[in-house]
């Protein structure tokens, strides 16, 4: 099974949508691919000057589509981030008052008067 269905299928729940869209991504390089042949076959030179490869073009697209997954990828992360890192400062909390109510209070004996 190839990378891109390996994740589609392991994915769940929260992380569904969470994820770099390879299958789409796929799709743009091979549409780009397709352009770039169609202009050679009508006797034009595929070259970086191309008006294929001008801001609008299917490149330019993948580019901005892998720019917008990242971020979800990235912000998604970062928001598990925050919540671990909440989740852990409570249970530090919650580990000093047990040790704190687990200290014996000190008796008046072993303090000298």
């Amino acid at each position: 099974m190839k990378f891109g269905k390996q994740l589609e299928f392991h994915a769940h729940g929260e992380l569904r949508d969470k994820f770099v869209s390879y299958k789409r991504l796929k799709r743009l390089i091979k549409r780009q691919r397709f352009l770039l042949d169609e202009q050679e076959k009508a006797g034009g030179q595929a070259k970086e000057t191309s008006p294929l490869l001008s801001p609008d073009s299917v490149r330019e697209q993948f580019f901005r589509e892998l720019a917008a997954d990242l971020e979800v990828v990235n912000n998604y992360f970062l928001s598990k981030v925050a919540e671990l890192t909440v989740m852990v400062e409570s249970l530090e909390g919650l580990s000093r008052q047990q040790a704190q109510a687990d200290t014996p209070p000190e008796s008046p004996s072993n303090h000298p008067a």
